[in-house]
């Protein structure tokens, strides 16, 4: 396999320990090979960096090249930059530590780049098992609203798509100030890039098992935060600097819903505050949104009057 063809899946992990397992087993088994793995401990305190190092001495081979380092400065951000250097492949895939890719997964990635030489991100749906065990589908659609889809549908999160490594380093990489969002701020600049798309149709292409110790459920735990306005800040600029007018009105949009969720915890003020830096979209259209996500959470998407554009 040329260079040109190849792949680095980076996986940044920090107390994993009892469940990272799962995920490694889950890329030793792909069928791509010859295939490279960064694995990136992040100041773990409990038994992940032995874990790493045992599961990596058990599965390296010829064909599976197994990188294990340690990033010290705290944040996946700082962890995925880390790998992102240490990556060899022309095409890179940062994946979560306690979520499972299908077998064929990374083939077909590989393939989609080989099929499209102008393609610079690949994507593919997402099944979401619940802590119940429900699951649903997230997918990955390729149309004429990209910074939509990442702002709106998380289309960008990690674990959706690959890019390629010169394609993430033209980005700029992971911004290491961003502690929440972080995924969401690189999508938009990456999207700003105007890469061309597509996307692998397999079935159950990636497992999210969501729980309270989950890296997602974290994540949504920490939704209403002084990081989740800096990392709209950073993708307002973004957005800025490309002119995209239509993207500025869904940062807006999900101002609007952070300060909705500012109010119905009782900071009133942090909610003033944060519509007061509302400069997009119509005012009238975010009061009206505001106080539609206060009585009621869902389907405020679907009121936005700007929302097919």
């Amino acid at each position: 396999m040329s260079f040109e063809e190849s792949l680095t899946v980076v996986i940044p992990v920090y107390n994993r320990a009892a469940v990272v397992e799962r995920t490694l087993d889950s890329v030793a088994a792909q069928t791509l090979r010859p295939l490279s793995v960064v694995l990136v401990d992040n100041n773990s305190t409990d038994d992940t960096a032995r874990v790493l190092e045992r599961w990596a001495m058990a599965r390296r081979s010829s064909s599976l090249q197994i990188i294990v380092t340690t990033e010290t400065t705290p944040g996946a951000a700082a962890a995925r930059n880390c790998g992102l250097r240490l990556a060899t492949g022309s095409v890179v895939m940062f994946f979560d530590s306690d979520d499972v890719m299908s077998p064929h997964l990374c083939s077909a990635v590989v393939d989609a780049f080989r099929a499209d030489r102008e393609l610079g991100i690949v994507g593919w749906d997402v099944d979401i098992t619940r802590a119940d065990g429900s699951m649903y589908t997230r997918r990955f659609i390729v149309d004429g609203r990209p910074v939509c889809r990442a702002l709106i549908h998380g289309q960008m999160s990690t674990a959706r798509y690959a890019a390629r490594r010169s394609l993430f380093i033209e980005a700029g990489g992971w911004n290491e100030s961003v502690g929440v969002w972080d995924d969401l701020d690189l999508g938009l600049r990456l999207l700003s890039l105007n890469p061309a798309m597509g996307r692998v149709g397999i079935r159950n292409a990636v497992t999210v098992y969501y729980s309270e110790m989950s890296i997602t459920a974290q994540a949504d735990s920490r939704a209403v935060s002084p990081e989740k306005e800096h990392a709209l800040d950073c993708c307002e600029d973004t957005l800025a600097v490309s002119g995209n007018v239509c993207g500025l009105r869904w940062v807006d949009y999900r101002r609007v819903l952070l300060a909705a969720e500012y109010a119905s915890r009782g900071d009133r003020e942090a909610a003033r505050r944060l519509l007061q830096k509302l400069r997009w979209a119509p005012r009238w259209v975010c009061r009206l949104l505001y106080v539609k996500h206060r009585l009621f959470s869902r389907g405020t998407y679907l009121l936005a009057p700007f929302r097919r554009i």
